[in-house]
């Protein structure tokens, strides 16, 4: 049986058939040390890795694996998604019906880490409010999505929280 380890060796190959293969002998529910799985740890190192998510994601879920587990820290894969700004991954784990108001071990959703990383582009912010993210959950400080951000110094980011909570596109 092949380790986490091993597999995140694959993952650096630049050979996506072998990848595939090898996740047959392989319990997908594997975690490290970090408890991060095989789509953390993809996430966290997509830069790196040449393999196309349309491909991979598919695969780890046909596997079994489940999109919305939590490392130690609590991130889920979507919320890594956010954090590192890939929109395409983003986008497979919506379709995969990723839980979108997942806190991590801070408090903060999707939705928190969305407007915290926002630098003029809503993509992320605009696609979870769309798909029902609830901007009035707190962190384990009291902020909510909404509350940050209307405190950060970002007037720009404040406009998808305005009317009630109904995303605002001008």
């Amino acid at each position: 049986m092949r380790t986490i380890e091993d597999m995140k060796l694959e993952l650096l190959s630049d050979d996506s058939n072998r990848f595939i293969q090898a996740l047959i002998d392989y319990d997908i529910n594997s975690k490290d040390k970090y408890g991060s799985n095989l789509l953390h740890y993809y996430i966290m190192n997509d830069k790196s890795i040449v393999h196309p998510a349309g491909v991979i994601i598919p695969e780890f879920v046909k596997k079994g694996l489940d999109i919305n587990e939590k490392r130690k820290d609590g991130r889920t894969a979507l919320y890594l998604s956010v954090q590192y700004q890939l929109k395409g991954i983003f986008e497979l784990l919506l379709n995969h019906n990723a839980d979108i108001d997942m806190q991590n071990a801070n408090g903060n959703t999707p939705l928190w880490e969305a407007v915290m990383q926002y630098k003029g582009d809503g993509f992320f912010i605009e696609h979870l409010l769309k798909n029902g993210a609830n901007p009035d959950i707190e962190n384990n400080n009291g902020v909510s999505p909404k509350s940050l951000a209307r405190t950060i110094a970002n007037y720009d980011v404040r406009r998808f929280f305005n009317n009630d909570n109904k995303q605002q596109t001008d």
